[in-house]
């Protein structure tokens, strides 16, 4: 029997990439945000009015110093080590192309194990890849969710998700990715 396919995302499910970015938004703008203040999607956006480029801009920044990101959780290494045993690990993240040989160099210098990596520019949604589950933060997978109601999308808590309510059946709010994966592994 072939092993089912996980998507994961990278930032906030694996990567904390918001602190750093945070802290270069403090020295570039005077912004003076927390994490947890973080309360939507485009919440540094709209708070305070700077395009998505400038934004996008910022993340790939962060993603310089690759080896200061810190993890989500201090435990997602050995969570995808677990999930990798039973299933094909697909990383999935949409980002721009300034960040790739970073984000690459962090999973390897920390010995992620995955079956695939996938790196998305735009116009593909992460449910149209052949996975059959998968983990992210974005409250905008929700809406990708309700098309594709054959797969499970276990949504990552974080503080600009927190408004989403009335989940469809298909979306499971999980406060960690080792929750996520303890679920998986029980679902065999």
């Amino acid at each position: 029997m072939s092993k089912k396919s996980v998507g994961i995302d990278v930032d906030g499910v694996l990567a904390n990439i918001h602190s750093p970015a945070l802290d270069i938004f403090a020295k570039r703008y005077g912004f003076l945000t927390k994490y947890n203040d973080i309360s939507n999607w485009n919440y540094l956006q709209e708070r305070y009015k700077i395009s998505r480029s400038q934004f996008l801009a910022v993340l790939d920044e962060a993603w310089v110093q690759w080896i200061d990101v810190p993890f989500v959780e201090t435990t997602i290494v050995q969570d995808l080590g677990l999930l990798h045993h039973d299933f094909n690990v697909v990383l999935i993240t949409k980002r721009t192309r300034g960040s790739l040989q970073n984000v690459l160099r962090w999973l390897q210098f920390h010995h992620f194990q995955f079956n695939e990596l996938i790196f998305l520019m735009s116009g593909r949604n992460k449910l149209d890849f052949p996975i059959h589950f998968l983990v992210d933060d974005s409250p905008k997978i929700i809406e990708e969710a309700k098309r594709c109601n054959n797969k499970t999308v276990y949504l990552r808590s974080q503080p600009w998700n927190m408004k989403m309510t009335n989940l469809p059946n298909n979306v499971i709010r999980v406060v960690s990715l080792h929750q996520a994966v303890l679920d998986l592994i029980n679902k065999l």
